[in-house]
């Protein structure tokens, strides 16, 4: 089975880097996408929990000063995608929304040539030599899954 990695462990991660970052680039904007949304949204809430308030700064204000901004693109909401998975669930039918779970939650994309061609692909592309190359890919990305029973 695949190891489970919890958000906090992606958030202790991005917060290093950053630290990493600090002394050489005294600002920087962060940009997140999908998923990376998410954690980047629970990187600036870690850092916002963690940092002092004073009267001057009651709401903790200066949490990250070297994060200058963040941009999200197509992000997922720090609470998680529950609400817009139920709602995929009623426009789009069982059949679509079990394809996804098969391929995405329990991995088959990267061992069902059908599945795989038809969660990301056209019907004529690619040819069985690119997909395989692809299946591969998600093969070596489905080794650990994002652990999001934790989110609120």
């Amino acid at each position: 089975a695949p190891a489970k990695i919890g958000i906090d462990e992606h958030v202790r991660d991005v917060r290093a880097f950053l630290d990493t970052l600090q002394p050489r680039a005294p600002s920087c904007v962060l940009i997140a996408h999908s998923m990376g949304g998410m954690v980047a949204q629970k990187v600036l809430e870690s850092l916002h929990a963690s940092a002092p308030s004073t009267p001057a700064q009651p709401s903790g204000a200066q949490a990250a000063p070297y994060i200058r901004a963040l941009v999200l693109m197509c992000s997922v909401p720090p609470s998680g995608n529950g609400p817009m998975t139920m709602r995929f669930l009623r426009q789009r039918g069982l059949g679509t929304s079990w394809a996804i779970v098969r391929g995405f939650v329990l991995k088959q994309a990267a061992s069902d040539r059908a599945l795989c061609r038809a969660l990301f692909f056209e019907p004529d592309h690619p040819d069985d030599e690119q997909l395989d190359a692809y299946m591969s890919r998600f093969a070596a990305d489905s080794r650990a899954v994002l652990d999001v029973a934790d989110l609120s």
